[in-house]
């Protein structure tokens, strides 16, 4: 490597630290848009964010590949953002709740009856609730996404339905894609405590090497979605 590469990837670098947002900041109730504000894929205001600067950071930040990321953005940019023929985004509208946001998310606490907006923090004893699913030894694997969805939508009144609760498998899933380790196909803990507990890219870590797709997401997204959905049924029968 030359010199001039080494200090092109120095910038690269400084450019992406990880920097905590400011108390102006915007922020939303979701770890990974969140941890890409807090490293500069995505402004770190967290204001005026369009959709091609959604998408690249996206795919710059995680390795989700173009239509992935036109699906995740184009989605967040119809349902939340605001203005017409050039339509932008503040990261704090995801918290609006009833458009993607929605209640029993795995470490934020529900939107206050007569808000509108679900808090953006990480609560403290949600992310503890998280820690306590992995078996001694592992980390975080898919199955124990799941049982933590399937506890948290059993304190509600009653379960998500139809598409909201897509959305919320959707979360742990690309969470599960994006720091997974590969060998083991679990998120080792420090990853989790790192990534859900600071919202920042895990000491280490690396972007996957496969560029994570659409339809590879979407099919895990539906088998948990179908799995959840079993396992509520089956603890709801035993009460």
């Amino acid at each position: 490597m030359d010199e001039q590469d080494h200090s092109q990837q120095l910038r690269q670098h400084d450019q992406h630290a990880y920097i905590p947002p400011k108390a102006t900041d915007r922020r939303a109730p979701c770890p990974g848009v969140n941890t890409l504000a807090n490293h500069g894929y995505l402004p770190r205001d967290g204001k005026d964010i369009g959709l091609f600067k959604l998408m690249g950071a996206l795919r710059h930040g995680y390795n989700i590949t173009w239509i992935h990321s036109l699906f995740i953005a184009g989605t967040a940019m119809f349902l939340c953002g605001h203005g017409f023929f050039r339509r932008r985004i503040n990261l704090d509208d995801l918290a609006v709740h009833g458009k993607l946001e929605h209640d029993a998310s795995l470490i934020h606490r529900d939107t206050p009856i007569g808000t509108k907006r679900a808090p953006n923090d990480v609560d403290p004893e949600l992310f503890k609730e998280l820690l306590k699913y992995p078996a001694p030894g592992h980390g975080m694997s898919l199955h124990d996404f799941a049982r933590l969805r399937r506890d948290r939508e059993l304190l509600l009144p009653r379960p998500l339905e139809g598409w909201i609760k897509s959305v919320a498998c959707s979360e742990p899933v690309i969470a599960w894609f994006v720091m997974r380790d590969e060998a083991s196909g679990e998120i080792p803990i420090e990853r989790l405590k790192q990534f859900f507990g600071e919202e920042r890219l895990p000491d280490g870590w690396a972007r996957p090497k496969q560029p994570i797709r659409l339809f590879q997401s979407l099919g895990v997204v539906f088998s948990m979605t179908e799995s959840v959905t079993k396992m509520i049924d089956a603890s709801r029968k035993l009460d």
